[in-house]
This record gives structure tokens, sequence and C-alpha cells, in this order.
């Protein structure tokens, strides 16, 4: 006689066991690194930053639904874009103004760090994929989706910035963040996200909105405490 078991996970929650891991895992790190870098040791936890960016993209990427062909040619454009717009910020200052990135990224390409391609990526990929979740009502085009996920995008690095700077990012001359640099990255991103809705990239990715609000949450609370 034997005794047979048939248990049948239901594949809705086997679908979102990606979402819940990744969520858990955004928490944990984030929570863990605004702890750590704001009453323990601050040059311990940013040492971490590096993995910690790469996890957070591996994430991203796990919780697409079927990476299709448009989505891998919006990962390389956007991040294509964002090195070649960092290495003529670096090296002339017609884009951003006038700064110097610092160790903390890791390695680079004529002095850009390779993770801030990939960073502009996530950057703008969450805030597209916001602006088609949140703001139905008025992005029923191109043009407006572009102009909103790139206004969200540069409110992210306008909370981002001070952090950045006093967690050795990257340093401005002078010690000033221009205004000009919220210019660019908002005519930057926008361009992007206009890329994206050409390619027709979709609000599917529950994590991206969902990181996105964890990683500006994060950087609003460092620049409180920091």
């Amino acid at each position: 006689m034997s005794l047979r078991l048939n248990i049948r996970i239901p594949s809705t929650y086997l679908h979102s066991i990606p979402l819940y891991v990744s969520v858990f895992l955004a928490l944990l790190v984030h929570v863990a690194g605004a702890i750590g870098m704001s009453f323990f040791n601050k040059e311990l936890f940013v040492a971490f930053t590096p993995v910690n960016l790469l996890l957070m993209l591996l994430l991203l990427l796990w919780n697409e639904a079927g990476i299709s062909k448009n989505f891998i040619i919006a990962f390389v454009v956007a991040s294509l874009i964002g090195l070649i717009s960092e290495l003529i910020g670096v090296h002339t200052g017609l884009l951003f103004g006038n700064y110097v990135y610092g160790t903390v990224l890791g390695g680079k390409i004529w002095g850009v760090p390779v993770l801030m391609s990939l960073n502009w990526f996530c950057i703008v990929y969450c805030s597209h994929v916001v602006t088609l979740r949140f703001f139905k009502r008025i992005v029923n085009n191109a043009f407006y989706t572009a102009i909103v996920a790139g206004l969200l995008a540069t409110l992210f690095d306008w909370v981002m910035e001070p952090v950045a700077v006093k967690l050795g990012f990257w340093q401005w001359e002078d010690g000033i963040i221009p205004v000009y640099n919220f210019f660019c990255w908002w005519a930057i991103a926008t361009f992007v996200s206009y890329i994206f809705f050409l390619l027709r990239i979709k609000q599917d990715n529950v994590f991206s909105y969902i990181l996105f609000f964890v990683q500006f949450i994060f950087f609003l609370l460092l620049r409180m405490l920091l």
C-alpha cells in the first residue's frame, strides 16, 4: 500500500515567487543600508553599493515577464545613452556640469563607472513603468509619457544627488550641484522614455515600481539623516 501526496501549487503563486523574493531582498538591503549608513559604519555599508546596484538590476530582470527583443533593445539603448551622456559630462562639462566620479561605484570606462550606464536604464525604466501604471489619464501618447517619466527620473535624481555626494559617489566643482544637472537629467530621461514608448515597453513588471519607491524613500531618508 502506497500513499501518494498530490500537492498542486497554483500557477499564480509560482509566478509570484520572484516578486515576493525580490521585494523582501530590496527591503532588506535598503533598510539595512539606511540604518547602517546613518547610525553605524557608513564606509562599510557604502562599500557594498556596487553589489546592491547589480542585485537590484538582476531582480528587475528576473521579474520581467518574458524578456522580449524590444526589451533587450531598450536595455542596450538606454545603457549606451547613459554611458555616452556621462562621458560627455565628465570630460567636457557640456552635460550636467563639472563633476568627477569617486571610487565607490567600481570599475570605470574613461572615468565613468560601468554601473552608471546600467543605473541609467534602471532609473528611467522604473520611472517609465511608474508613469504608465499610475498616470494613465494624462499619458495617452508617447509625448506625455516621456515628459512625466522624465520628470519622475529628475525628481529621483534631485533626492539622490546630495546623498551621492556625501557618500563619495561623485563630486561637483566647488561642491555645488548645478541646476543645469537636473535640466540635463530631464532632457535625457525624457528622450529615453520616448524610445521606451516607441518600443512598446509595458507596465507588467510590478517590481519595477516597487523598486522605484523603495529607492526613492531610501535616498529621502538618507538625505535627512546624513
